[in-house]
């Protein structure tokens, strides 16, 4: 399937474990879009934005799950 998306120009990946996909979309999501409504910006600009960027490397740097 990915590379069907793939030959029509669309970035396509493939993952062993899709659930674990699905649940650190979801932690991004939570974590970030409150912060991108309060600040007004996407979450894109948010990583683009040194000021703000500085918070992505912090929290991403954290191992949440232990």
């Amino acid at each position: 399937m990915a590379d069907v998306f793939l030959e029509a120009g669309f970035d396509a990946h493939t993952h062993e474990n899709i659930r674990e996909e699905i649940w650190l979309k979801l932690l991004g999501n939570a974590c970030f879009n409150p912060v991108s409504l309060l600040v007004g910006c996407s979450t894109d600009e948010m990583i683009d934005d040194p000021n703000l960027n500085i918070l992505f490397v912090y929290f991403g740097s954290n191992d949440i799950g232990g």
